[in-house]
């Protein structure tokens, strides 16, 4: 073709090449443009699946098998390159997409073809068991934590099984092992049997410290938990290494990270205290002081905060901020053109901050923007609402902040109580998996009611059976039959809760409670 294209006569060369273009079945103005996958995908009118070879199943191969395809104007497959994919799979891949067809695709009003990353997912069995072993392995530890909660000397055989279903887990997640039998020690600890209970922390430390790549807290806790049962043995030379070994851990790991300094200096002076017993138990004042001194030198947690101690209105919106979170002029200004393209006027913000001490987030507040309601019901109202996120423009300790309206897909409920007025409830906001997975207004409706219903009327140690009687701080639709909803601790900067429901038969149930985030330890 080359050598035919050099020997013709200059003036023809156009018409030439033009006839072999028309020829190919393109226009001459046609020329190969990506595409997004997602724009591609929304032409699709022919889907082939791909058949797993045989060869494959056998080995259990599966995943993903990517290609570049290039779509002529008449919306067939021209070509394809696989860009990854296991081998196996690849051919059974490209015979797929070969047969895909498109309704042809146009740029400025004219025919052209293009190209587009695919993708051919193929069942992956090893995945599947991975994930059903780890599915398998939460419920076995949510039940060991919980019996631990309820009655920690009646939890050994709940715990065993949770360390059982941790060593069916991948090679890799050894966090998830150590914790299990760090959990069946408890158990061990609570049912008199201290001396296997060292061994199970010895174990737990084992694991942790080897994969660890520093200092560590979770370690630390491990020791310092052995020291205490060494302690109780009246082992105490064990007990004074395991303590001075844990100390050394808390500071390195502060020393390390100390934007969670927060979370750890509370352990670092509990076993500093405790070490400090040890040492006047065993007659040696002066180390006992000197110990006690340190402890009480390690700064104390700063106050809790109310997540909305100020309201406050401005041009009618209604400003709900925490007191480390306060809104200034320039800042409302900012988020109200954030919010523009909107073409909404918000009738309510909420600003919080995620407390990391050392960190742009200790001083970078976000906010929730609440627009009016698009459904009023004489018990409920739900709207649309959006998340505007900030970041100072530069490190400077008074630096302005930076505000952009994320784009997610974001609503709010409000719930009457009782025979109250649903307007005078706080907004609770809705993130959704997406446009195909939409809690409908009766599933809100019975979320936000069955956690209201299962509320203890106190705050109890128990987050892994009470449902703690704080406010819903927000509610997350990760799948179509699946919701986390989130509860916000008023005394606390960052202490949460979050209890996971699952709908089974038309029906919501509480299927998980968990702590979530650190709380002010006295």
């Amino acid at each position: 073709m080359r050598r035919f294209l050099r020997c013709a006569p200059q003036p023809f060369l156009p018409l030439i090449v033009s006839a072999l273009l028309l020829a190919a079945g393109n226009p001459v103005w046609a020329q190969d443009r990506h595409v997004d996958t997602e724009v591609a995908l929304s032409h699709l009118i022919n889907k082939v699946d791909a058949v797993v070879p045989d060869e494959a199943r056998a080995k259990k191969i599966g995943g993903p098998v990517i290609a570049d395809v290039t779509i002529g104007v008449e919306g067939k497959v021209l070509s394809l390159t696989i860009l990854s994919g296991p081998k196996l799979l690849r051919p059974e891949a490209e015979r797929a997409l070969r047969q895909w067809g498109f309704k042809p695709f146009t740029v400025n009003g004219r025919p052209a073809s293009v190209q587009a990353i695919l993708e051919i997912d193929f069942p992956d069995p090893i995945r599947e068991e991975e994930l059903r072993y780890f599915e398998d392995y939460r419920a076995a530890d949510y039940e060991c934590r919980r019996q631990l909660e309820l009655d920690a000397s009646k939890a050994e055989a709940a715990c065993a099984a949770a360390i059982r279903g941790a060593d069916l887990l991948p090679r890799d997640r050894v966090l998830e092992r150590s914790l299990a039998v760090a959990h069946h020690g408890h158990a061990l600890t609570a049912g008199g049997r201290t001396t296997e209970a060292i061994a199970d922390f010895e174990r737990a430390y084992a694991m942790s410290h080897r994969v660890s790549r520093g200092p560590d807290a979770d370690s630390a806790n491990w020791r310092q938990t052995l020291a205490m049962l060494h302690q109780r043995l009246g082992e105490n030379d064990k007990a004074d290494a395991e303590y001075a070994a844990a100390i050394g851990e808390y500071e390195a790991a502060i020393e390390q990270l100390p934007q969670l300094r927060e979370a750890y200096e509370p352990r670092l002076r509990s076993a500093l205290i405790r070490y400090a017993q040890l040492k006047r138990s065993t007659g040696d004042l002066a180390a006992a002081s000197a110990l006690e001194a340190r402890a009480t030198a390690v700064s104390t947690p700063p106050e809790s905060l109310p997540p909305l101690a100020i309201t406050r209105s401005v041009d009618g919106i209604a400003i709900n901020e925490t007191v480390d979170a306060r809104l200034s002029d320039e800042d409302l200004g900012a988020i109200r053109a954030a919010l523009a393209t909107t073409g909404k006027k918000p009738w309510r913000l909420e600003a919080r901050v995620s407390y990391l001490p050392g960190t742009y987030a200790d001083r970078s507040p976000n906010v929730y923007a609440f627009f009016p309601p698009d459904v009023v019901t004489p018990t409920f109202r739900r709207g649309a609402a959006a998340d505007v996120l900030s970041l100072p423009v530069s490190p400077a300790k008074d630096a302005p902040l930076a505000w952009a309206a994320v784009k997610n897909r974001i609503e709010y409920i409000q719930l009457a109580t009782g025979a109250g007025d649903a307007a005078n409830e706080p907004p609770i906001p809705v993130m959704d998996a997406g446009e195909s997975s939409v809690l409908k207004d009766e599933d809100l409706v019975a979320i936000v009611r069955l956690i209201r219903d299962r509320v203890v009327p106190k705050p109890t140690d128990k987050y892994l059976s009470d449902v703690q009687p704080w406010p819903i701080r927000d509610i997350r639709h990760s799948s179509e039959d699946e919701v986390g909803v989130m509860l916000r601790d008023p005394a606390a900067r960052e202490h949460q809760q979050l209890i996971r429901l699952r709908k089974t038969s038309g029906q919501w149930a509480v299927v998980e409670l968990m702590e979530a985030g650190w709380r002010p330890q006295k």
